[in-house]
């Protein structure tokens, strides 16, 4: 057992080692696998698949630090038209600066909609950040407004 345990570990330490990927560059300024810009989609009831309206989203991303970016703008939905803010956050070895992973590095975003003052809803997802894949034009997310929730496919808009 005082040999297959030491043998183990440094069969762990060495594997991991060897397992280098080439960094994943994701600058919030200029790189289009960032939430940011203008969106369009259709939401559709979470169950029931009804949709709603179009929704169109304006965000704006701002760098905060290696693992996280702010999110403001606007989300228009039947002609009222909510404020957008929030944060994208980097997990599973996502940085947004170059950095070797092993892991798909993932960002995550949550919003909060106001309409005046009050809190009426969040809009959140996530996005995998390949390498290989320079930009992102559709992203899966979820869309929770006045305590319904819904499923939003939402397109970038050229």
């Amino acid at each position: 057992m005082r040999l297959i345990l030491p043998l183990f570990a440094a069969a762990f330490f060495l594997g991991c080692t060897a397992c280098t990927k080439q960094p994943v560059v994701v600058s919030v300024a200029t790189d289009s696998r960032i939430f940011q810009g203008n969106w369009s989609g259709i939401p559709r009831k979470l169950g029931t698949g009804e949709a709603l309206g179009e929704v169109k989203v304006n965000v704006a991303a701002t760098y905060l630090s290696p693992t996280s970016y702010a999110l403001s703008g606007t989300l228009a939905l039947d002609g009222v038209t909510y404020t957008l803010e929030g944060a994208a956050r980097a997990f599973d070895g996502a940085r947004l600066k170059p950095q070797m992973s092993q892991v798909v590095p993932t960002i995550q975003w949550n919003t909060e909609l106001r309409h005046g003052d009050q809190i009426v809803g969040n809009l959140f997802g996530s996005e995998y950040i390949a390498a290989t894949d320079p930009k992102i034009d559709s992203t899966s997310t979820r869309l929770v407004l006045k305590s319904q929730a819904y499923d939003l496919l939402l397109r970038r808009v050229p």
